[in-house]
């Protein structure tokens, strides 16, 4: 069982946002001053933490931040794959089909507007390990690929007040669309290394 409100909670982390906006602004060339944070409003509900203004259009990313866990020692090397997001049924379902067809889950569902997904996973020292995969490839591959990665990977319920969030965490290496070359977020020195 995973603890939703701590991961909640650090996923309005100061120190990212402000790393992340700069690695941002570095990998999708642009301004800091185009990139704007939304957090509890329409944007951010429909998958829009950041939004790039471009003359194109904006460009919406979403961030997953993953807590460093010193007894894993980061878990592994996985991302997180939401199938359902409000199930109040067993936390252990076997098989989520119709949970997942009742609720789909952000990376399933077809309404997010995200671009991109930033995930990113705290390190002890302070710094930030990122990831910025295309979503609509992601969630596409998701849709063909949930029962597989949930038979491979488990499902692990995350557990919010009065319902549970299903996920799937699936090892980067099993997951095929395409992504910026990983990057290491120093907040501290306001530096991006890739």
């Amino acid at each position: 069982m995973y603890r939703f409100n701590t991961q909640f909670i650090l996923s309005q982390n100061t120190a990212f946002i402000h790393a992340a906006r700069a690695y941002l602004a570095d990998t999708l060339f642009t301004n800091p001053a185009m990139i704007i944070q939304h957090h509890g409003d329409s944007a951010d509900r429909v998958g829009g933490d950041f939004e790039v203004q471009t003359a194109a259009g904006p460009i919406f990313i979403d961030y997953k931040l993953r807590e460093f866990d010193p007894i894993e020692r980061f878990r592994s090397d996985d991302i997180c794959i939401e199938l359902v997001s409000v199930w109040q049924g067993d936390p252990n379902p076997p098989y989520p089909v119709a949970a997942v067809e009742a609720s789909p889950g952000w990376t399933l569902d077809p309404t997010k507007r995200s671009d991109y997904i930033l995930y990113a996973w705290s390190k002890s020292n302070g710094t930030f390990r990122v990831w910025l995969v295309d979503y609509r490839v992601l969630r596409l591959e998701a849709l063909a690929r949930w029962r597989e990665w949930s038979r491979r990977y488990g499902v692990a319920a995350v557990r919010n007040e009065g319902y549970y969030t299903l996920c799937t965490f699936v090892p980067r290496s099993d997951v095929h669309a395409p992504a910026f070359p990983e990057a290491i977020l120093n907040p501290i020195q306001q530096e991006v290394s890739q």
